[in-house]
């Protein structure tokens, strides 16, 4: 599968310590699975009001709206943040109807 070129954002010296933070306070426990009452090993953490669409909130661990206080970055585990982020592995098109 192939990624998208990376946010240069994400190998900033600010982002990985916040990183490391959120990971070590969660305690590398995905969060999702935490909820549904198994434990995986979170390697990821994710922006929840997303980066591209809020860059203000990019090294914030919470935001405030209108309903009160929630995480803006949460650990996850792989599987847990492609479901976040709606990944789906579709198989690709055959280049021609011929298929051999």
């Amino acid at each position: 599968m192939r990624y998208a070129k990376p946010n240069p954002f994400y190998v900033s010296k600010e982002w990985r310590r916040v990183r490391k933070k959120v990971l070590a306070a969660d305690k590398y426990e995905c969060q999702d699975c935490k909820a549904k009452g198994y434990y995986t090993r979170a390697n990821h953490v994710h922006h929840v009001k997303h980066l591209e669409q809020y860059p203000e909130l990019a090294l914030e661990e919470y935001y405030t709206d209108g309903a009160g206080t929630h995480r803006q970055l949460i650990s996850l585990c792989e599987r847990c943040h492609m479901q976040r982020h709606d990944y789906q592995h579709k198989p690709k098109e055959p280049l021609t109807e011929e298929r051999w």
